[in-house]
């Protein structure tokens, strides 16, 4: 293994634990770094596998690359995870700037999860 594909290895790994930190931080993306790592990993394909065996990162990936988005479930449990999360910290933080924020991103967060759920898989100009 060359020096080039050792810094994409350790990359792809850094963007695949930042993914999986993503799924217990409401407002961290985790599709994006899941679908970065995996693209580093590409010269390591061994890894790629393991990645694929763990059904976390497999329903991203799968999604992505299938164009099928998420699951209702994964989009239920998402938004009431992320929604709670933001709650708890506007009820702790008491502040009147900080809920403002928080529903702003939240809003923001609850329109990419949508977008990324949806179904983008095409036959004869219409949505399977």
């Amino acid at each position: 293994m060359g020096i080039k594909n050792l810094l994409l290895t350790i990359a792809g790994l850094i963007a695949l634990i930042l993914g999986g930190i993503g799924a217990f931080i409401p407002v961290w993306p985790t599709t994006p770094f899941v679908i970065f790592s995996f693209g580093l990993l590409s010269a390591t394909p061994n890894i790629q596998k393991r990645i694929l065996k763990i059904e976390f990162f497999r329903e991203y990936l799968e999604s992505y690359h299938e164009k099928k988005g998420i699951s209702k479930r994964t989009l239920i449990f998402s938004l009431i995870f992320l929604w709670s999360m933001l709650f708890i910290s506007i009820y702790k933080m008491n502040n009147m700037h900080m809920t403002v924020l928080l529903v702003v991103i939240g809003i923001g967060v609850t329109i990419h999860i949508a977008w990324v759920s949806r179904d983008r898989r095409k036959k004869n100009g219409r949505k399977q």
